[in-house]
């Protein structure tokens, strides 16, 4: 868990030797649900600080392990992992299926924790696919869930996901900047600094396209004789 602090805190590499010395430890105890359990937040932590290429072999192994010593949960969790790994990557169609495999496994085992978590993931999916409604309908019920019942560490990345799908329904850049605001706001009060960064990026690109659009408009055409 600090490893995966440190790295959304904006210390990556301290947060990277904190998983990597954690699954070390487990591997020393011998003991296979600690290790598929620390293996995860390996995962995770790679992901958080924008590495899905180291992130995905390690994914691939908790799904692996995770099957061979019976532990579906940590099957599930893996699968979620390998589909985030999937989406970051660029490969759309895999990840959806990865992520979708992961929400069923999830179901099977009854694990409500890492559920909204993989929701969210998929919303993230359905953005790249420009699913805008399926992907507003999923971030609605998640925001709902975290004011109910917890959630925050993501809160930030939530209110951004919302900014993309405004931006996809061509809303008015004021409702987008809104969230894309909240989300800096939201990250910078909890310390996230990397979900700051990547809202600040969104943001930042939003006032670009929209100074271009300006210009566009606002200049002459040319007429040529």
């Amino acid at each position: 868990y600090l490893g995966v602090v440190m790295a959304l805190s904006g210390d990556i590499d301290e947060g990277v030797r904190h998983s990597l010395d954690a699954l070390a430890y487990a591997e020393k105890l011998r003991h296979p649900h600690s290790i598929c359990y620390v293996l995860a937040f390996v995962a995770g932590t790679y992901l958080c600080a924008g590495n899905p290429q180291a992130a995905f072999p390690v994914a691939d192994r908790t799904v692996a392990q995770s099957n061979e010593q019976g532990f579906p949960q940590w099957v599930a969790g893996g699968l979620m992992l390998r589909g985030w790994a999937r989406l970051e990557l660029g490969e759309l169609e895999a990840g959806l299926a990865h992520i979708r495999s992961s929400i069923r496994a999830l179901e099977r085992t009854g694990t409500r924790i890492w559920m909204q978590f993989s929701h969210y993931l998929l919303a993230r999916a359905l953005v790249a696919d420009e699913q805008w409604s399926k992907a507003a309908e999923i971030v609605d019920r998640i925001s709902a869930e975290i004011k109910a019942a917890g959630g925050r560490w993501y809160e930030a990345e939530v209110m951004r996901v919302r900014g993309d799908i405004l931006r996809g329904q061509h809303r008015p850049v004021s409702e987008i900047e809104a969230c894309y605001e909240s989300a800096i706001a939201t990250a910078r009060r909890q310390g996230a600094r990397l979900w700051e960064l990547r809202a600040m990026e969104s943001l930042d690109a939003l006032r670009k396209a929209d100074t271009g659009r300006t210009a566009g408009a606002e200049q002459k055409p040319t007429v040529t004789i």
